[in-house]
């Protein structure tokens, strides 16, 4: 499917911890950055990768999003 560059290893600005450095994952660094710095947001308040379950009549799916 997609084709994602590794960029080598970077660590989450709001977990601490180290993750695979990708395009899309710089991305949602800077948009991380902005949320706190510029927006004054708590590292605490912005929740991770949660998860959206979505139900269509009888399908269900679960979907990933970034904040």
């Amino acid at each position: 499917m997609g084709h994602h560059r590794i960029l080598g290893k970077t660590i989450d600005f709001i977990m601490g911890q180290e993750i695979t450095d990708t395009d899309d994952e710089r991305i949602r660094q800077r948009i991380a950055r902005f949320l706190v710095e510029e927006l004054g947001y708590e590292k605490n308040d912005i929740e991770v990768k949660p998860t959206l379950d979505l139900v269509c009549g009888k399908e269900k799916a679960t979907a990933m999003i970034d904040f």
